[in-house]
């Protein structure tokens, strides 16, 4: 329900896609070889079909080879439009056998 998604937009301090770090290709350097380079980091998105892994490519931005009008956002190797975004969180920490 949309009450739910709310919540958990909420509750999980979800931001804005549009405040999504989105690498250095949008201000600064794009080509990798630059020592100025940013890579795009992964994120969790939020999007209509559910919660998956994915960045922001500068080929599917304007300027690059797969643009066409659409979102930037990839997961999978497919295109997506995310609404919010968040950090990938840190895995559980687990006791050490003796």
């Amino acid at each position: 329900s949309l009450d739910a998604i709310a919540a958990l937009l909420e509750a999980e301090a979800w931001q804005p896609i549009a405040t999504a770090p989105k690498g250095s290709w949008l201000t600064g350097p794009n080509d990798t070889r630059d020592p100025a380079y940013v890579e795009p980091p992964s994120l969790l998105l939020f999007t209509d079909d559910g919660i998956c892994v994915g960045y922001a490519d500068a080929y599917y931005a304007e300027g690059g080879w797969g643009f066409n009008g659409d979102s930037f956002w990839v997961s999978g190797g497919e295109q997506v439009t995310p609404t919010h975004w968040r950090p990938i969180p840190a895995p559980p920490v687990t006791e050490a056998k003796p």
